[in-house]
């Protein structure tokens, strides 16, 4: 049996909308999935900053108890730190 130019415009017809349907799903699947990583990173971020500033303080803390650094030292390191931390959230600000 052969396919007459009509099949053959209803299967292209068929075959274009099965990939549009297909399309759609994977940009659905492809725009959540996006969110979920941006929103696991932006978590991950916020979590991994104040824990690391947490043990900078810690380790600076601990030389100033030893002895090994003065506490001016440690105050002017920590200071220095925290301007660095808001350049740095000004410059993230300033792109967004």
């Amino acid at each position: 049996m052969e396919k007459t130019g009509e099949d053959s415009f209803s299967t292209i017809d068929f075959a274009t909308e099965r990939i549009k349907t297909i399309l759609t799903i994977t940009r659905k699947i492809e725009f959540k999935l996006q969110y979920l990583f941006d929103l696991l990173f932006t978590f991950i971020g916020r979590f991994i900053q104040p824990v690391m500033n947490l043990v900078i303080i810690g380790l600076l803390g601990k030389n100033v108890v030893d002895g090994s650094m003065t506490f001016g030292a440690f105050v002017l390191v920590i200071t220095y730190y925290n301007i660095l931390q808001s350049m740095k959230q000004n410059m993230k600000g300033s792109f967004n």
